[in-house]
């Protein structure tokens, strides 16, 4: 990748081209339902870009949202009621969770076939096994990727991921380990100056501006799932701005394609046509 220069990779436009893919499928007629507990700014937010989506694709969405109170079997019940109608399709447990809750519990009690986030440990197993429905975080990743870099050539370049959490650096390492490409993990506590080896760096670490242009291959791309709120600001994990490598923004880069690639994977779960 050492041609490439300095380009932002616009998100909202990818999730735009998208959506308008979907809409050339038939509607699935089942509702998308999204699980809220407690009051969160931040979550409020990203669930109000999810309602945006669904209204575009005319995707009936409805909302549940339970105090943070609850207790984790009655949360879990709860899921269970809303999985269990007939005319649900997918179900979404919007995170963080309450400390005070168990949130591998919660999540393995979405079923495998309405887990559209893939958190559920059998969702994640089949993921594992077929590849056809990813979490998001890895098909955002492979969109990217199969947009600025030709796939017969992907396979001799070399990955760093930093950050090793459940939503995006284990998934997507999972992957890479699965297609045999070369990575290299980066966890907590790390030295974070050999990324400068790799050609695709991929940030999941939540840690803001942990990353600048100086600990990066010129000519590298730069997938930021970083997401930090400070004083109602949204920052990624890299510093920016950053000049000789491709990467995304934030905000504007890999949030708006991780929103539509939930609806993706609605369409796969409930169009086997699709």
């Amino acid at each position: 990748m050492s041609s490439i220069k300095h380009v932002i990779i616009d998100g909202k436009l990818i999730a735009e081209e998208i959506i308008e893919k979907l809409k050339k499928h038939v509607t699935p007629k089942e509702f998308i339902g999204v699980v809220s507990v407690g009051k969160n700014n931040a979550s409020e937010k990203f669930i109000e870009q999810k309602r945006k989506t669904a209204k575009l694709l005319g995707i009936d969405f409805r909302i549940y949202t339970f105090s943070e109170s609850i207790s984790t079997d009655q949360l879990r019940k709860n899921i269970e009621d809303i999985a269990n109608k007939k005319d649900c399709g997918g179900i979404i447990v919007q995170l963080p969770l309450p400390v005070i809750l168990n949130c591998d519990q919660i999540l393995d009690s979405i079923p495998t076939e309405k887990d559209l986030d893939v958190l559920s440990r059998s969702a994640y197993e089949l993921f594992l096994n077929n590849q056809k429905v990813c979490p998001p975080s890895v098909s955002t990743f492979c969109e990217i990727l199969s947009r600025y870099q030709p796939m017969e050539s992907v396979s001799q370049e070399t990955f760093a991921v930093i950050g090793n959490g459940f939503l995006v650096g284990k998934p997507i390492s999972d992957y890479l380990k699965l297609k045999g490409w070369e990575v290299t993990i980066f966890d907590k506590g790390d030295d974070l100056s050999k990324i400068k080896d790799s050609d695709v760096v991929i940030l999941g670490t939540g840690v803001p501006n942990v990353v600048n242009e100086t600990m990066i291959k010129k000519g590298a791309l730069v997938i930021d799932f970083g997401c930090s709120f400070i004083d109602g600001k949204l920052y990624g994990d890299l510093l920016q701005p950053t000049e000789n490598c491709l990467y995304t923004p934030t905000p504007g880069g890999t949030g708006p394609i991780l929103v539509v690639k939930l609806f993706e994977n609605f369409y796969k779960l409930n169009k086997k046509s699709y």
